[in-house]
């Protein structure tokens, strides 16, 4: 039985992966990064609060809602979070998953 080794959106054995072009070592690290990034996100909620009430100039907590990281979303390169705002507009906080794009965490 080949055993299989797990990356971002589909599994690869060893059979499959020597023949890639990819460098799948460098890819077989990316779910402990990305559980590890969304962890440091779900950690800082209160400051990005602060940061969506800064720049959209709302001085009340009611006045929006950063969105329940049940729906949080990812794509390859960005993780994205949906804010409300009372007046009915939403719109996404986007920050670039650092395992991508070689960066550290965006803040503190």
């Amino acid at each position: 039985m080949t055993s299989v080794l797990l990356l971002l959106h589909r599994e690869i054995s060893y059979e499959r992966a020597k023949d890639c072009r990819s460098n799948i070592l460098h890819q077989l690290r990316y779910p402990e990064e990305r559980r590890k990034f969304y962890y440091h996100i779900y950690t800082h909620r209160p400051l990005i609060q602060e940061y969506v009430a800064h720049h959209l100039d709302l001085h009340s907590p009611s006045a929006y809602r950063v969105e329940d990281s049940m729906i949080w979303k990812h794509g390859s390169f960005n993780f994205c979070i949906p804010v409300t705002v009372k007046n009915g507009k939403r719109l996404m906080i986007r920050f670039p998953l650092p395992y991508r794009v070689g960066n550290k965490y965006p803040f503190g």
